[in-house]
């Protein structure tokens, strides 16, 4: 037998390579930031609304009807700016349950970004029920806000690198004062022109308790809020209900003290706001407050349903539509009559950038 040693060991000739050698895997690119003209922090909510069709009687059922729609301060405030063509981000919280979905499908049917909407695994979706009298005038609401707890410091600081990209940003009192500062502080250290949105008269004083009322560029509360604030900074202001005197027009004129742009809500009545000549980014007072009454005042108006109509007002502009106004100096003596252009969140816009917005706002409840 062949010896071993004499046998030559067959052996196949080197394959080549199956595939070439790994390369670790990149890192995915980071998410561009949405670009913005306006960050919204605020509520977002569910909405149940109940209008009486007939007289309401307190202790028994009333008839009428009930709607259900997608609400909140925060939230009818962004989509009345993205409607005037803004480019805007809401950032709110919402509950992992239908009512959340309603709203994130809301936004993306609206064409807006819903890339701000935190969800909280501890509370529902916020929940807002108005009850309507036959005329459309809120009798009552009831609301449900412990998921706008989740808008805390470190979750609204998040969004930080969107806010220095943008315009201005909105707030609305459903934020806690911690984060209500922190958001201000932040926007005064990059240039930020902010608006302070009340939301209710419990919660108008929580810029006071957060200590920022001097840095915000822009605020607007109702005859109610107006009242809550003005007496919490020792400023007269008159207590007689849904009525506007001197008293009122100075305490909104005292106000500009802090914040040079006071526009405050009056219902049927109309608008208190700086005189037209002023600048709405002037860091100074105006020199006089004006009073401009809704379009038809003194006519039988339709009233559809007047809630939120404050928020949609803290985001409307007016270009074309001229109103009439009264003029009311330092000392409250009124001037004669003159026409005006509402100027408000959209066209103030025109300050901060090279061309202004134009959209048309009808001052009727």
């Amino acid at each position: 037998p062949p010896s071993a040693s004499s046998s030559t060991p067959s052996s196949a000739p080197p394959s080549a390579p199956l595939s070439a050698p790994l390369s670790a895997p990149s890192a995915p690119p980071p998410t561009p930031l949405p670009t913005v003209d306006v960050v919204v922090f605020g509520g977002a909510t569910l909405d149940v609304v109940a209008q009486a069709t007939e007289p309401v009687r307190p202790g028994t059922t009333t008839a009428g009807t009930i709607t259900q729609a997608c609400g909140g301060v925060g939230c009818n405030v962004a989509r009345a700016l993205h409607k005037v063509g803004m480019q805007t981000l809401l950032v709110a919280a919402v509950g992992d349950d239908i009512a959340g979905q309603a709203i994130r499908s809301m936004l993306q049917s609206s064409g807006m970004d819903d890339g701000g909407l935190l969800v909280s695994t501890r509370h529902g979706t916020a929940v807002y029920n108005a009850v309507l009298d036959e005329t459309g005038e809120m009798t009552s609401a009831v609301g449900d806000m412990a998921a706008f707890d989740e808008l805390t410091t470190a979750r609204v600081q998040e969004f930080f690198p969107v806010v220095e990209q943008s315009q201005a940003v909105c707030i609305d009192g459903n934020l806690a004062a911690d984060s209500i500062q922190h958001i201000v502080a932040h926007c005064s250290a990059h240039g930020k022109p902010v608006m302070f949105e009340p939301t209710s008269a419990s919660k108008v004083t929580r810029v006071l308790d957060a200590n920022v009322l001097d840095q915000l560029t822009f605020i607007k509360p109702n005859l109610v809020e107006l009242r809550t604030i003005a007496a919490a900074l020792d400023i007269p202001c008159s207590v007689q209900p849904d009525q506007v005197d001197l008293v009122t027009i100075d305490a909104a004129y005292q106000l500009t003290r802090w914040v040079p742009n006071v526009i405050v809500s009056l219902g049927p009545l109309g608008v208190l706001a700086p005189e037209p000549r002023f600048q709405p980014c002037s860091k100074t007072r105006p020199e006089s407050m004006a009073l401009y009454p809704t379009l038809g005042m003194g006519q039988q108006l339709s009233v559809v349903n007047v809630t939120g109509a404050g928020d949609r007002l803290a985001s409307a502009g007016s270009p074309s539509e001229r109103l009439q106004g009264i003029i009311f100096r330092k000392g409250g003596s009124p001037k004669l009559p003159c026409h005006f252009t509402v100027l408000l969140l959209a066209t103030w816009r025109r300050c901060w950038t090279a061309g202004p917005r134009g959209c048309v706002c009808r001052l009727v409840c």
